[in-house]
């Protein structure tokens, strides 16, 4: 059996280039769906406030959260930009923590 000046198998290398570009496809693949899942909720949150913006409008005032500004993406600023004693008082322990695990992962 001849052996190469390296002293690998060319297969081990084919295997390796097939693996890489096997992740990096879905790499570009998952990125591209993320993307636009996240674009598509950004626009797609004006139209129906009732699903994503219920506290705004649905419940007594002294519950009763504040509207989120005009823009695509501003949500993003304002879920970081709220107090957590607010947070703890409009929407409750569960919904607390969940923000807070999002907010140390982020």
């Amino acid at each position: 059996m001849p052996s190469n000046s390296t002293g690998s198998d060319p297969t081990d290398q084919r295997n390796a280039d097939s693996s890489i570009g096997a992740f990096t496809s879905s790499l570009v693949v998952n990125t591209a769906v993320a993307a636009g899942m996240f674009v598509a909720f950004c626009i797609v949150r004006h139209w129906n406030r009732k699903i994503y913006q219920p506290r705004t409008y649905l419940v007594p005032e002294a519950v009763r959260s504040p509207p989120l500004p005009p823009g695509i993406f501003s949500w993003v600023t304002a879920s970081f930009s709220v107090k957590d004693t607010e947070l703890l008082e409009k929407v409750g322990l569960d919904a607390y923590m969940f923000l807070r695990f999002l907010r140390m992962s982020a």
